[in-house]
């Protein structure tokens, strides 16, 4: 049938039609452009030398341009249609709205140049204007080309704009399932070339071709000879699903679809019977709630407005099911559009109630698939205190109260800040504040060591995930004699942990008071009548590495943080393999091959134990000088505590890879005048090796041999 004006056709049926030329059921060229409403076209072909489109051939660039005309098609189906070019459609210098359509099993014939198992596109310039085409909700599925482009072949004359708007040239599609369609040359699913395609909320998977050098993404999708291909909020296939790296746009996904049923009733795909549906049960179809609000076209597709044309977003499915919906327990927890053409839907139902007395309960159906979701309601959580983060949580079929790391807060750097309504007392809000174990106590358990420093780094880079804000807040120095924090978190905090752990407490009964000077014009004899002594900022941790008297040392209980593999080794390595009698040796301390480390903590096993009585340990240290250190040119703090041998490293932030032998510390020792034994060190065995990564988790390392060295 050859179209003359602008005919509408609304529940038609085509079949069995054939054509010599162009339009085996429909031929319009100039300008004329028709219209489908819920039509089927089946089985029609065309034949002869050019053979175009199947079932449809427009082609309006071969009358008088007509501006504000669009070819639309909406709710129809393209099935087993056969042509040398487009098994279904032909189109060239059409503008195109294509909604809610089916394409099924169309093929083109035989031949490398035979292209567009379904459609072959060409946007051309038509007089002054140029348009684009554009498909929704559409499902292109077991389609064939003998060519390029089993479900679509799109191109453009070479002197066209592409970047899809006004007067430029460009194929749009949006929320779409691309799936089982095979090229015998390239690109099973969408091949393009001189052309501009953009695709949102689709799908594109399992689709194939035999051309060998084509990888599994370039056969979803393919652009070649300066084309410009965008893929966004999409699910599409590529060479290792759920590697860390996806397709085109980081976001979309590259996980299986999960169609309900991709086999069909026949048991072999690529037939034209499965259902793409996507899965409820007994796996949630990854696409649920995937894609973005923001891409749903509205009804005005093409790049020019059409008079009369609905601006609202096209709010339905291929099935003609409200789009977007939501999927309980799934996504942001609002109706968001699913990735590819049929969207899930979901109603509140009795019949999946579960034991779970803070969800709502829904039944979910996509085509034949059904199942059923359960959405946690958190506010049906809520306890009496204010300092807890409540929710619903499906997992544990309960609700979960969890204390909120930094909602608490005092004004005092000896208590610890915690959500914990078991200690009494405690306020109404459930906030407690115990005596911390000491000075710089910011983790709570009992001691001072790498994790407190960690944390106070953490909190000076704005990360409160670990530790509290009002727990990190050590600097007193603005309010000199008061030890009440100031209220920042900057570099007097770092500096007052690194003094906590080298045995500095100026505040809470452990030592002598210390505070710390902007700059060394500031240190001036302390007005205090306590024996406090001002140092230094500038010179660091070294002005203060002397420990103040404090009593008797105790040992950190061990922290009990996530443990990750490593593949580090560590080495203790003496300057010097004899020593006389009164006279010193260093020991250094290196690791063979660190990854990703934050910080570290070495502590050597007491004198009694770990070496000879003979010899006395007379300095712990980390010479960030040397180039073998493995934060060197790094930002890193460190601190000494010489009474319980230990130090402490860690950067402000990051990590750090090195290879080879790297230099972490050292133990420096002397011996006695009158020596029985050489000098025997040795790494504490609980917690003397202490490597952290950025995330805070412990690298599984073992402690060093323990390193000798002989009296000459």
């Amino acid at each position: 049938m050859h179209q003359l004006s602008h005919t509408s056709f609304a529940g038609c049926v085509f079949e069995d039609n054939q054509c010599v030329g162009g339009g085996g059921a429909i031929c319009a060229p100039f300008d004329a452009l028709p219209e489908l409403t819920s039509c089927q076209l089946r089985r029609n072909s065309a034949s002869g030398s050019t053979a175009q489109g199947g079932a449809l051939y427009s082609n309006a660039f071969a009358g008088s341009p007509v501006e504000n005309v669009v070819m639309e098609v909406f709710d129809c189906l393209f099935q087993a249609n056969v042509a040398n070019q487009g098994g279904a459609l032909y189109l060239t210098g059409s503008a195109a709205d294509i909604l809610n359509a089916r394409f099924i099993s169309n093929r083109t014939n035989d031949g490398s140049d035979r292209h567009g198992g379904a459609v072959w596109n060409r946007n051309t310039k038509v007089g002054d204007f140029v348009y684009d085409v554009d498909f929704a909700n559409c499902l292109f599925l077991a389609n064939s080309a003998g060519g390029r482009g089993g479900a679509m072949y799109t191109t453009r004359d070479a002197n066209l704009v592409g970047n899809c708007g006004l007067g430029a040239s460009c194929v749009e599609i949006y929320g779409s399932t691309l799936s089982q369609n095979v090229a015998a040359g390239k690109t099973g699913g969408v091949y393009g070339e001189y052309t501009t395609l953009k695709a949102y909320n689709s799908i594109f998977w399992n689709n194939d071709d035999s051309d060998g050098a084509t990888s599994i993404m370039s056969e979803q999708v393919l652009g070649e000879n300066g084309s410009d291909i965008s893929v966004s909020s999409s699910c599409v296939q590529d060479s290792l699903a759920l590697d860390g790296s996806v397709p085109f746009n980081a976001s979309n996904i590259d996980a299986d679809p999960l169609f309900f049923d991709p086999l069909g009733p026949d048991l072999t795909a690529f037939t034209g019977d499965e259902d793409l549906h996507p899965a409820v049960d007994p796996a949630v179809s990854p696409v649920a709630d995937a894609g973005n609000n923001l891409s749903i076209p509205n009804g005005c597709l093409d790049s020019v407005v059409q008079p009369g044309c609905d601006e609202d977003p096209i709010a339905i499915d291929l099935d003609g099911n409200p789009r977007p919906a939501n999927y309980p327990g799934v996504g942001p927890g609002a109706d968001t559009a699913d990735m590819g053409a049929y969207e899930i839907q979901c109603t509140a139902s009795a019949a999946c109630a579960d034991a779970v007395a803070c969800t709502t309960d829904y039944v979910c159906t996509a085509g034949g698939s059904q199942g059923c979701a359960h959405e946690p309601v958190d506010a049906a959580c809520v306890d009496s205190f204010a300092c807890t983060i409540d929710t619903c949580s499906v997992a544990e079929g309960a609700c979960v109260n969890t204390p909120a790391i930094d909602y608490c807060g005092d004004l005092d750097v000896c208590t610890f800040a915690v959500c914990d309504p078991t200690i009494e007392p405690h306020g109404m809000d459930g906030c407690a504040f115990p005596v911390r174990g000491g000075f710089g106590d910011v983790t709570g358990d009992g001691g001072v060591d790498i994790f407190d420093i960690l944390c106070v780094l953490d909190g000076f880079a704005g990360v409160f995930t670990t530790c509290g804000r009002s727990n990190v807040d050590l600097d007193y120095n603005s309010v000199p004699q008061s030890c009440e924090p100031d209220g920042l978190i900057d570099i007097f905090d770092v500096l007052a942990v690194l003094d906590a752990f080298a045995g500095i407490d100026p505040c809470c009964g452990g030592g002598a008071k210390v505070f710390l000077a902007v700059s060394d014009a500031d240190i001036f004899p302390n007005p205090a009548s306590d024996g406090a002594t001002w140092v230094s900022v500038t010179t660091g941790i070294k002005s203060v590495k002397a420990k103040a008297e404090t009593g008797a040392s105790y040992d950190v209980p061990a922290y009990r943080a996530k443990v990750v593999a490593s593949d580090t080794t560590l080495a203790m390595v003496p300057q010097s393999d004899t020593i006389d009698a009164g006279g010193t040796v260093a020991v250094d301390v290196f690791a063979d091959d660190v990854k990703d480390l934050r910080g570290y903590q070495l502590r050597l096993t007491g004198t009694d134990a770990g070496f000879a009585a003979s010899a006395t340990i007379i300095d712990v240290y980390v010479d960030t000088e040397r180039e073998d250190y493995v934060f060197f040119g790094a930002d890193a703090r460190h601190a000494e505590d010489m009474e319980n041998h230990r130090m402490v490293v860690a950067l402000l932030d990051g990590g750090v890879t090195q290879t080879g032998r790297v230099y972490l510390g050292t133990f420096v020792f002397k011996a006695d005048e009158s020596p029985q034994d050489g000098i025997r060190a040795a790494i504490h065995s609980n917690d003397g090796v202490i490597l952290v990564d950025p995330s805070g988790a412990v690298l599984d390392v073992a402690a060093p041999s323990s390193a000798e060295v002989a009296l000459r």
